[in-house]
C-alpha cells in the first residue's frame, strides 16, 4: 500500500469506525460470530481508583453497553501504594 491522500486517510479511518462500531453492538447484542474476550483485567493506582472502575464496569453491563459474557476484574496497586508503571500488572 502506497501512501494515502488526506481524503484516502480520512474514508480510511471513517470506515474503520464505522466497522468497529457495527462489531461493538454485535458484541453487546450477542450476535457476533469474531472470538470474545472470556475475561478482561483492568488495572487501578488504588483500591479507590479500582472502586470508581467497578462501579463504572457493573453499571454498564446493567445497562448492556458491555458484553456480559466477559468477566471483568480490576486489580489495584498492591498495597495501596502507587508502585509506578506496571505495579498492577504485574500484580495481575
Amino acid at each position: 500500500m502506497g501512501i494515502m491522500t488526506m481524503n484516502e486517510q480520512q474514508i480510511y479511518l471513517v470506515q474503520s469506525y464505522q466497522n468497529n462500531w457495527q462489531y461493538y453492538l454485535d458484541s453487546i447484542l450477542g450476535r457476533s460470530t469474531s472470538p470474545r474476550w472470556d475475561l478482561c483485567i483492568i488495572t487501578a493506582s488504588n483500591e479507590d481508583q479500582a472502586e470508581a472502575y467497578r462501579l463504572q464496569i457493573d453499571q454498564r453491563i446493567k445497562s448492556k453497553l458491555l458484553p456480559s459474557s466477559t468477566k471483568f476484574l480490576v486489580i489495584p496497586d498492591p498495597g495501596g501504594k502507587r508502585v509506578g508503571s506496571g505495579g498492577a500488572t504485574l500484580n495481575a
